[in-house]
């Protein structure tokens, strides 16, 4: 995986640059630019393996030691605030509120019913 020629302007580099940045999106889910011309991937023989890439990828790789906490907590009661998990994790309020937002962007909980009566609800 290595450009065939150097092109400064262009970005392309005769390094590992583009396959580190390849399993940063994989691994850690960021979002770095790979094009066709930047990197190649044999897609007939990927194809032919019958693999999928987002079988092989662990969800709780991507997650932190708080977002495993959370999610631990509510298997245990899904009927728990963010005040209570706040202080069972001990974290702050508003790191509880910013780790569930991320759960809950990466579709791994979700919030069932009105803020007061709900629950939440583990999808992965």
């Amino acid at each position: 995986m290595q450009a065939r020629k150097t092109n400064l302007k262009k970005g392309i580099h005769e390094k590992s640059v583009y396959l580190e940045r390849f399993f940063l999106n994989l691994l850690l889910g960021e979002n770095h630019d790979l094009k066709n011309r930047y990197i190649h991937i044999d897609y007939a023989r990927y194809m032919a393996q019958g693999d999928n890439v987002n079988d092989n990828v662990n969800d709780n790789a991507r997650l932190t030691a708080n977002q495993q906490k959370i999610i631990d907590e509510v298997r245990k009661n899904p009927f728990v605030t963010q005040e209570e998990l706040s202080e069972c994790i001990g974290i702050t309020l508003a790191n509880i509120n910013r780790n569930m937002k991320r759960l809950q962007e990466q579709a791994l909980v979700r919030r069932v019913g009105a803020d007061k009566n709900g629950y939440w609800e583990i999808l992965k």
